[in-house]
């Protein structure tokens, strides 16, 4: 038994393992203390204790360095979270600026058929109105499509083909008919052609005085 500890030994300090060279010899110090070999018993207890000690230091140095990994992953959690938070609220005022926007757009179009604002004027803000309307519901589901195919770009392509081969006759057909029940729709009587800058100068910048 001895011999083999031995061989242990020699072959441990080779690897330089600090584990299997305190094992081996903390058995040979066993092993002498039982054939009362004192000296070698001495010999080999002193090496295991210091072993023990190296050990024992390098266990609370890795104790430490995994508790720094940990505190610095749950920062780095912490700093993920409170940048998806940011992104998040940025997103959603954008959102909310885009849907501000859009009403505008719609409410600006049905006061302007009150009068007899020239045609071309309220083509053209139906036209952009019913785009930013439509880009809107594409730009949601743009998201919803990423995150139900887990951005497959062949999924992705079907189903926003589908979508704009919805979408696309849809908005030609409903701007269509809006515009014209704007251009046709009774006009108040007496009322002379508006201009642009009549309009604004009337609904934006005198609401803008009170």
């Amino acid at each position: 038994a001895i011999m083999m500890y031995r061989k242990s030994l020699d072959a441990s300090k080779q690897t330089t393992f600090i584990p299997f060279i305190y094992k081996a010899s903390n058995g040979l110090k066993k092993l002498y203390a039982t054939k009362e070999d004192f000296p070698n018993a001495y010999k080999f207890a002193t090496l295991s204790s210091a072993l023990s000690d190296s050990l024992s230091r390098i266990a609370k140095l890795d104790q430490l360095v995994a508790m720094e990994i940990d505190n610095e992953s749950r920062l780095l959690s912490m700093l993920k979270e409170r940048e998806q938070a940011k992104t998040k609220r940025r997103h959603n005022i954008q959102y909310t600026a885009i849907v501000i926007l859009i009403f505008t757009a719609f409410l600006v179009l049905m006061l302007l058929g009150k009068y007899n604002v020239k045609p071309w004027v309220i083509r053209a803000i139906g036209f952009f109105a019913f785009i930013f309307a439509f880009e809107f519901v594409v730009l949601i589901a743009d998201g919803i499509i990423h995150h139900a195919t887990h951005g497959e770009p062949w999924k992705m392509m079907i189903i926003k083909i589908v979508l704009i081969g919805i979408l696309l006759p849809l908005h030609h057909f409903i701007e269509g008919v809006a515009v014209k029940y704007v251009l046709t729709r009774e006009k108040k009587p007496g009322r002379k052609v508006i201009t642009v800058r009549e309009f604004v100068n009337k609904y934006v910048l005198k609401e803008g005085e009170h």
